[in-house]
């Protein structure tokens, strides 16, 4: 559940559509490492005291929040790792609601996201 109090931008759907070649970035990388920490954690389980692949878990983890904290400094969130989605603020008449997008859209999508809003 996202807390609206936390929000520190909100968006029209321009300036989210502007973002995206940033935003596209980062969300590859957080992508790519996720995947990647799919396959390790995969190997954890036929090795689960691999000090190698604990730590390469560690760092990925560490990456992948990094890549949260860049996106939050941009304004957006991540409302979904698997699919990953994308959240945009934006404020529709005296409610709080997500452009969203994910990877492979040309541009963000207006869809209202009430239930994740408190």
């Amino acid at each position: 559940m996202i807390n609206t109090q936390e929000i520190s931008k909100f968006f029209t759907q321009e300036e989210a559509n502007k973002s995206l070649v940033l935003v596209s970035k980062i969300a590859n990388d957080i992508e790519n490492k996720s995947q990647q920490l799919q396959l390790i954690k995969s190997k954890l389980l036929i090795d689960q005291e691999d000090q190698q692949l604990l730590e390469e878990v560690q760092n990925l983890g560490n990456q992948i929040i990094h890549h949260a904290h860049e996106l939050e400094d941009i304004g957006a969130q991540i409302l979904n790792i698997a699919p990953l989605i994308i959240g945009f603020p934006q404020i529709k008449g005296d409610e709080v609601s997500f452009l969203t997008w994910s990877l492979g859209q040309d541009e963000v999508r207006p869809e209202l996201s009430d239930h994740l809003v408190k």
